[in-house]
């Protein structure tokens, strides 16, 4: 698999901490969490 370098701003990193009771902004909650463990998968696998 190739490596991909990802850039997240703070807003991104902020979305987790936001107000999720609206889908939209609990669902890019979610997807940045996720990205984060498959990083860390990633790491733990090496």
């Amino acid at each position: 698999m190739r490596n991909i370098r990802v850039y997240f701003d703070t807003c991104a990193w902020c979305r987790p901490f936001d107000d999720v009771s609206d889908d939209r902004i609990w669902e890019e909650a979610m997807a940045f969490v996720e990205i984060l463990k498959k990083r860390r998968e990633k790491e733990e696998s090496s």
